[in-house]
This record gives C-alpha cells, structure tokens and sequence, in this order.
C-alpha cells in the first residue's frame, strides 16, 4: 500500500532489516478480553469504591469501566490468547516461547500445610490448556502497568538472541481482587488482559525503538503519591524524547498516540509539553474503558486499527506509566 501524504519533511532512518542475521520483530497480531460487566462512574460512587466525587471523576475523563465478577485474572488471559489464535490462524505447535506479564503482586496463601500450592503458576497451565508443547514459559512480574511493553522488549531481544525462536506469545492478565475500591490517584482501575504475536518479518506493526526508565525510589506508591505525581511528567517527557531519537524521528512523524489510560487531564498536560495535537490521540477509550492495567496500550492499539485511525507505514507511539514506578515508550511501523 502507498503510504498516503502527510504533508511531513522526509527524514533518514537507519533500516533494521539485514541487522547482522536477524530479521526485525514486529507485533502483527494482538487481541484483548475484558469482563462481561461493565460499570459507570456513577455506579462506583454509590457503592463506595471511589474517592472522588462523580463530576471530579467525569472532569479527569472517566465514565464507565469493567469488573470482573465471575472471572479470574487467569480466564481473562485464556479469553485474550483464544481470540489472538483464532484471528491469527496460528497453531499451537508454532509458538515457541511464552511470557507471561502480571502487574499485581501474586497474593500467596498467609498459612498452608500444602507448600506445593505455592508453586502454581498460570503460565505454566496457560502453556498446558493451549497445549504451547514446544514454547519455554517466563513469567514477568513487579513492572507495574509498564509489564505487557517489557514482555513486548523481551521477546524481540528472543527473537535476536536465538535464532531458534521465531513467535512468541506475549500475555498480560490482572484483575483487582473482588469488592476492591477502583480509584488510585485520580485513575479508576478496570480488569482485563492482551496477547500479542511478536515475529520475525512482521506484516505490520514492526518494532523501530523502546525505552524503559526505573526510579527505585517510588517503588512505595502509597506513601510516595504526591513524588510520584511531581515527577511524572518531566520523566514520560524524557522517556518519550528518547524514544523518538532512537527511532531518529520527530513527534510531528508520529501519526497516532496510542496512551495508557491514565486520567484524560494528565494527558492533556502532556500533550502540551510534547506538542501532541489531539487528532493524533487516541483516547476515547479512557471514558469507555477506564485504566485496565498493563493492557491499555493493547487495547487502544487494536481499536484504533478497526476504527480506521491507523493505516501502513504509520509511525505509532505507545507510552505507559507503572506504579512501582515505570516509565516506557515503544515506536512501532505499523
């Protein structure tokens, strides 16, 4: 497909393909499974479970978000990875490494007679119910919202480093725990999960750079959330400037923002300082959908491409803050 006039200066950019013997990695297949239920702002309020009143909330974006009831963070991720393989029209057989990405901290039983349940993984039985035969499991955790990008980074350095490993499925799955208040600093938390294909050769979504910043220092988000909420936006500057440069591309080449979905009004800050206009923002999905975690930039991903809001050749900017705390930004061509 031609890639349609931007009207933006042309620029040279190193190509990745050829890099040595290794072929560049892309993400040409992604879904995502949310909850059944789904609740308004409204809703939460009168159960209690936000802090903020109802028109705060609205005024910071937020109108509606998903809770699971019935499901587990574990039938969400089954949910997210059977419609990646049915849409994809990939074999089992054909994976060869899974990462599994969880944001929250594992809850572990305080007392138990059984030390055998403590070493129950759900990546290793979502690698026994898919029957995933040939794909060695990793499980990343303790990165925060930011953990689906750093299984994203993690796979394309596989595909680098062994040549073996030509697809890996990527997974990311939380769910608050039931009856959870949903507000953490002026954010409203909904349960969901994503599955990505990273591959070698990709027909779309081809990675061009990534950044990851860690500060040690807010890894206590309740006691540190007004430092948290100070430095936040000089470092996603940072981080996202850095990630263009190593793309060695402009925000004005960027043809859409595929945000976290943190409140609307920090994105509107940060849309300033990057000079971000908002036609090259995707964010409806923060009023539709709430902060799902570390699925959020998926998830925005996937329905800007079914609404038409992304075509070939598109340069595409994901960026995530974690708690913990994390910043990170991925360049992809789509």
């Amino acid at each position: 497909m031609k890639r349609k006039a931007t009207g933006r200066r042309p620029i040279s950019r190193p190509s990745l393909r050829g890099r040595g013997n290794h072929a560049p990695a892309g993400i040409p297949h992604l879904a995502y499974c949310l909850p059944a239920r789904s609740v308004t702002v409204r809703d939460l309020a009168s159960q209690g479970k936000v802090d903020s009143t109802t028109e705060q909330l609205g005024h910071l974006g937020f109108r509606r978000l998903f809770v699971a009831e019935e499901e587990t963070s574990y039938d969400l991720a089954k949910g997210a990875v059977r419609k990646l393989f049915r849409s994809a029209g990939v074999a089992s057989a054909e994976i060869d490494a899974l990462i599994y990405a969880s944001a929250l901290s594992e809850e572990r039983p305080r007392r138990s007679a059984d030390l055998s349940s403590l070493f129950r993984y759900p990546a290793t039985a979502l690698q026994y119910e898919f029957e995933l035969t040939r794909a060695n499991v990793i499980g990343l955790a303790q990165a925060g919202c930011v953990s689906f990008l750093s299984a994203i980074r993690l796979a394309s350095n596989l595909l680098v480093s062994e040549p073996a490993v030509r697809r890996v499925l990527c997974v990311s799955a939380d769910a608050l725990p039931k009856g959870s208040h949903r507000e953490v600093l002026y954010n409203l938390i909904s349960d969901g999960a994503a599955a990505a294909l990273v591959e070698r050769n990709p027909g779309s979504n081809r990675i061009v750079a990534h950044t990851q910043v860690t500060k040690g220092y807010f890894w206590d988000p309740k006691n540190k959330g007004n430092e948290i909420v100070a430095s936040y936006f000089a470092t996603a500057r940072h981080v996202i400037q850095e990630t263009l440069e190593k793309a060695h591309l402009q925000m004005s080449d960027i043809a859409m923002v595929i945000p976290h979905n943190v409140n609307r009004r920090s994105w509107d800050i940060l849309r300033r300082l990057l000079d971000i206009p908002s036609a090259r923002f995707f964010g409806g999905n923060i009023g539709r959908k709430g902060h799902t975690i570390a699925a959020d930039n998926a998830i925005n991903l996937c329905d800007a491409v079914r609404a038409g809001k992304v075509n070939r050749g598109d340069y595409l900017l994901l960026f995530t803050f974690g708690f913990g705390a994390h910043w990170a930004c991925t360049i992809l061509e789509h």
